[in-house]
């Protein structure tokens, strides 16, 4: 897999196909799709603590 960004778009090469976007949201929400990236948590709170998995 490749990315890269070539005048103004973003292209992410794939064994199996080109994926194309315009904007870095929707080039990672497309590589989420694909599961090519894990989305990110909404704020730093979102992510639970060894402390509160222990709780």
């Amino acid at each position: 897999m490749a990315l890269r960004r070539q005048e103004g778009t973003y292209y992410c090469d794939t064994p199996m196909k080109l994926l194309t976007s315009e904007t870095d949201g929707e080039m990672r929400t497309c590589l989420e799709r694909y599961r090519l990236a894990r989305p990110e948590p909404a704020s730093e709170t979102d992510e639970e603590t060894p402390a509160q998995i222990r709780e």
